[in-house]
């Protein structure tokens, strides 16, 4: 084979929508059918492009270095191009795919530079994280250990999609200069925290040649802090490793890594472990003495044209993982199934919700402003120039103005739109693996358009606070912070619904 050639005015419209983000991390799930349209976005796991490397190369057949670099770029392409295949056929619903380890074969700037484009081939938000090939297996083995460094600074310099924070700092003194941390770091994808750590958890070392000092500490206290913060947040979180095994660096001799995961496993917030290194080795593997009971799931690598895929349906408290051989996605394999979220999906409480109800009923007058308490200088406004709801300055139109009508016999509210008695409601459409929320002409009875208004405290001492809970799904209205979205006309991914994150005031709103 040749490698070489691979080639806002008067509605004139039925329905808005208020678009979700992925920035928002919700709980639960993932689906499992055949149809892949039901289903509401999916990941893809990775590893072992490690450029350049071929089938041969694991079997330790000898090729010549052209033949070796021209196999190995086709293999990493089209394993990509499938990626990107599947996505096609789910409806562009891959939201992320992660390269878990062994970038490259040894580090080098050439081997760097090939991965840098490579990657661009991908059509959907990638990342990646360190294997041994990248910043083990070199260290001390290159001129001023160049290839080590290299591998540390492309680490410490990446910017990976929906980041929420990254172990790396600075240390200054008179003669010296350190680039200093673990490299791990953390992203929101879809319902997710994932977190990567890199080659693993205990790894450290420094290397001192040449004018700087790279100083690679053990990510462990970081893993724990991203597993903590995500518990608070009820967000389940995924963590990247790329060995699973034989951790020569660093020490854990008291079994640190292993209680901290085993702790977060059981409580319900860390949900699997995909790890790479191994080439041959796809699918669901045991690692009791690192991992304890956590799933962990191989990826495969480029050489062998393999790799994960898992696949999210909110309707369930699911998620489904699946492997793909020879890179042929149609006739991807069920590998296992996983609650996303074991401490369940947000519901609608009829007992608890009903009493709050005739409360407020007592007080909801003919219209209101729906007000975010972060943010009391704009208000949900109903735009009329695109299929967006926005968050928007007032202005005192009628499109910023909402009716609350109250079911007693339902116990609960559609909340109309002054300006054209639309209801709000959460659609079955998707963006990014999350509902959209439209207003348009529903029946009242319709789940989808029903609201419980919950008490959530109050705002500056004295002013009521509300979330608003569908019938249908039990998520909340939520403010998207992170869609970077929230200025006047911003259109899009401004408000959506997630499950209860708890005491985040992103989901609390006032109503004036």
């Amino acid at each position: 084979m040749d490698y070489r050639n691979y080639s806002r005015g008067s509605i004139k419209k039925n329905v808005k929508s208020v678009i979700f983000s992925t920035s928002i991390l919700v709980g639960a799930l993932l689906g499992g059918s055949n149809v892949l349209a039901d289903i509401d976005y999916a990941f893809v796991a990775t590893s072992d492009p490690q450029y350049p490397w071929t089938a041969k190369t694991d079997a330790q057949v000898s090729q010549s270095d052209s033949e070796k670099n021209a196999e190995s770029q086709w293999l990493i392409l089209n394993q990509y191009n499938s990626i990107n295949d599947y996505s096609r056929s789910i409806g562009n619903k891959v939201i992320h795919t992660h390269i878990n380890g062994d970038v490259t074969a040894y580090g080098h700037d050439w081997q760097w530079n090939k991965m840098e484009q490579l990657f661009q081939t991908l059509k959907m938000p990638y990342s990646y994280g360190l294997g041994n090939h990248d910043i083990e297996n070199n260290y001390g083995d290159t001129l001023f250990d160049n290839a080590w460094q290299l591998s540390f600074k492309k680490m410490y310099n990446f910017n990976p999609y929906y980041q929420i924070s990254k172990d790396t700092w600075i240390e200054s003194y008179p003669f010296q200069y350190k680039f200093v941390g673990s490299l791990d770091y953390s992203q929101r994808i879809g319902d997710f925290r994932m977190i990567t750590a890199n080659n693993y958890p205990t790894m450290s070392n420094s290397s001192t040649k040449g004018e700087y000092v790279y100083w690679l500490t053990s990510g462990m206290n970081y893993i724990e802090k991203q597993l903590e913060e995500a518990k608070n947040a009820n967000q389940p979180a995924i963590l990247y490793i790329h060995k699973p095994n034989d951790w020569k660096w660093g020490n854990d001799s008291e079994g640190k890594f292993k209680s901290i995961i085993e702790k977060y496993y059981n409580n319900g917030t860390l949900r699997a472990i995909f790890t790479g290194h191994y080439h041959y080795n796809l699918g669901k593997v045991s690692y009791p003495e690192y991992f304890g009971n956590v799933p962990i799931y191989s990826s495969g690598s480029a050489s062998q044209k393999s790799y994960l895929t898992a696949e999210v349906d909110h309707s369930k408290n699911e998620m489904k993982i699946y492997k793909v051989v020879g890179n042929v996605w149609e006739n991807k394999q069920l590998i296992d199934t996983i609650a996303i979220n074991a401490r369940g999906i947000t519901t609608v409480n009829d007992a608890t919700d009903y009493s709050q109800q005739k409360d407020l009923v007592n007080r909801v007058g003919s219209s209101y402003h729906l007000i975010n308490s972060l943010n009391n200088s704009r208000v949900l406004d109903d735009s009329a120039e695109s299929d967006d709801l926005i968050y928007f300055h007032e202005t005192g139109a009628t499109n910023q103005q909402w009716k609350f009508v109250f079911s007693d016999t339902k116990n609960c509210f559609t909340i109309k739109n002054r300006a054209n008695n639309f209801l709000m409601y959460e659609s079955d459409n998707k963006w990014n693996g999350f509902s959209q929320l439209r207003t348009g002409s529903l029946s009242t009875s319709d789940s989808r358009a029903q609201w419980r208004v919950v008490s959530a405290g109050s705002a500056y001492g004295t002013i009521p606070l509300y979330k608003f809970r569908n019938v249908r799904s039990g998520k909340i209205l939520t403010l998207n912070a992170y869609s970077g979205k929230l200025n006047d006309a911003g259109i899009g991914g401004t408000l959506i619904t997630s499950p209860d994150f708890g005491t985040t005031d992103l989901q609390k709103f006032m109503l004036d």
